[in-house]
């Protein structure tokens, strides 16, 4: 398998963490994509020419975070399956999913969108950072150090350290948004969540961690072209 995944470890990415947790990160043969740079484009396996995307043996591309998880999680080596067998704690647990997920995607959105529609930025950000805010005060208030440790969790992880990486520095300035905003000290259970849960080797092998291989696009470009021919080759069976 090859994942396309950029290779900022600046922040924990939901996907690394499931693959530790299900034994099988010797597996995925990483490649590193940084879409928004020239050369590094996947859009002939994933048309949204987006990360994360895995692709198996036969070429098949899977996109869209949260399949990619329920899928490497489904091949988990491990009795340690993140998706939880009571279907009430299931529920709850991809609703959190769901709710961490959606704060990444409005984070990635203030960092990259210049303006919402015709309007001007000020709204995009009346509308976008009370939704940031909402999302940490139920983390905080549901925040259980006792919770076996789930998909939910591992999505959160990754949004919380997103967002402790792009807030305040690479948000737009604006009045809306606090300049010395931490997100530690202003919700204390998660602060201490945070520090717990930290500490599984599963964020540990790569969180803050240089990565490690060649991400030059011309590697990108190799492998794309790799997964094309084994397309080809299956589909010709």
């Amino acid at each position: 398998m090859k994942l396309f995944y950029s290779p900022i470890h600046a922040f924990a990415h939901k996907v690394l963490i499931t693959a530790y947790e299900a034994g099988i990160w010797d597996k995925i043969e990483p490649v590193a994509v940084y879409p928004f740079r020239e050369g590094y484009d996947i859009t002939p396996i994933n048309p949204y020419n987006k990360v994360p995307t895995l692709t198996l043996d036969n070429g098949y591309a899977l996109y869209g975070s949260q399949a990619i998880v329920e899928y490497l999680d489904s091949l988990s080596i491990n009795d340690n399956s993140l998706y939880p067998k009571d279907m009430n704690i299931r529920i709850d647990t991809l609703r959190r999913l769901a709710l961490s997920d959606t704060l990444f995607d409005i984070l990635t959105q203030l960092t990259l969108d210049p303006d919402y529609g015709e309007g001007k930025r000020e709204k995009f950000i009346q509308w976008l950072w009370p939704k940031v805010i909402s999302s940490l005060t139920v983390m905080d208030k549901e925040t259980d150090l006792n919770r076996n440790f789930d998909i939910g969790d591992a999505a959160q992880v990754h949004a919380l350290t997103y967002l402790e990486l792009i807030v305040p520095e690479y948000v737009p300035n604006s009045d809306i948004i606090p300049s010395n905003f931490d997100y530690k000290k202003n919700y204390r259970n998660l602060d201490k969540w945070f520090k717990q849960v930290s500490k599984r080797e599963s964020i540990k092998f790569h969180y803050q961690k240089p990565f490690d291989g060649d991400d030059s696009p011309e590697n990108c470009k190799r492998h794309v072209k790799q997964v094309l021919e084994l397309q080809e080759l299956y589909k010709s069976k």
